[in-house]
């Protein structure tokens, strides 16, 4: 709320800074739900890397780059009100045949992998609190990438949305200078100071009383050094929408034909069951 503070005191002439709108944008899921209620949040995201010219002659042993792509689609129907028990489905999946889903319904979690049955268990609250904080942070995550060479204008507020809330939406370009103390650095973090940014475009549309943001359409491109003297060209996109629904309109409820989720009992305990009480000396 702090950044969202930040950026409407902004002149809509002025630009507002990198920080004030990746405040706004750090919101975990659990402050969505809780000012949204039941929503439907999707976001779409692309990313590729491959080497900026071909390669010239090559030698026995060398790690040569390779072009890299990938799509990623997530959909979260979050059903439940703030005070109900948790009534969600969470699907993911890309184009290298990877993906799960997930339902939720009160304290049962059912689950499978891509073109798998389904299983079902307890519910795991961390495991699925982190997924969905993954998912929520993902418009922050393509700004943190940006925000260097990110510059910022409000192009104005949207008063007459069907739901009657009011927005702001910040056009976002490419900024005349580099600023380096807005780098992420620490652990997995190395290869951002070598990324160069080369340009960014889109917008981010915030729920002007919570912060929450509501729709994204970012991309950034940039270049990075591989570390074996190799330039590596970069995009990065993402479009996404998060979007409250009317009471009653999201339905989730379990899948048929579940299985329990297979147990192994764990080692030491079985270690323990085949020596029957005998220990070694």
């Amino acid at each position: 709320m702090d950044g969202l503070a930040s950026l409407e005191q902004s002149e809509p002439s002025s630009r507002s800074t990198p920080t004030s709108l990746l405040a706004a944008l750090a919101q975990n899921h659990r402050t969505i739900r809780e000012q949204l209620g039941p929503h439907r949040l999707e976001v779409l995201t692309t990313f590729s890397l491959s080497p900026e010219h071909a390669l010239g002659q090559v030698h026995v042993g060398d790690a040569l780059p390779r072009a890299q792509s990938i799509t990623d689609h997530a959909l979260l129907e979050w059903a439940s009100a703030s005070s109900e028990p948790a009534a969600f489905r969470f699907m993911q999946e890309n184009d290298h045949e990877q993906g799960r889903e997930v339902v939720v319904v009160g304290e049962t979690m059912y689950s499978r992998a891509r073109h798998r049955n389904w299983f079902f268990g307890a519910l795991q609250t961390d495991l699925v609190s982190l997924w969905l904080d993954e998912l929520s942070h993902g418009v922050r995550d393509i700004v943190q990438l940006a925000a260097p060479m990110m510059r910022i204008d409000a192009a104005g507020s949207e008063p007459n949305r069907a739901d009657g809330r009011q927005t702001l939406t910040f056009v976002l370009s490419t900024a005349d200078t580099r600023d380096p103390t807005l780098i992420p650095n620490g652990h997995g973090q190395a290869w951002r100071q070598r990324a160069q940014v080369r340009n960014v475009s889109g917008s981010i549309t915030l729920d002007r009383h919570s912060g929450v943001w509501l729709a994204a359409d970012v991309r950034v491109d940039y270049s990075l050094d591989d570390g074996r003297g190799h330039t590596l060209l970069g995009t990065a996109g993402l479009k996404g929408t998060c979007e409250p629904s009317s009471a009653g309109t999201l339905h989730v409820s379990a899948p048929a034909n579940a299985s329990p989720t297979p147990e192994r009992t764990r080692y030491e305990l079985e270690r323990a069951r085949l020596l029957e009480g005998l220990t070694g000396t």
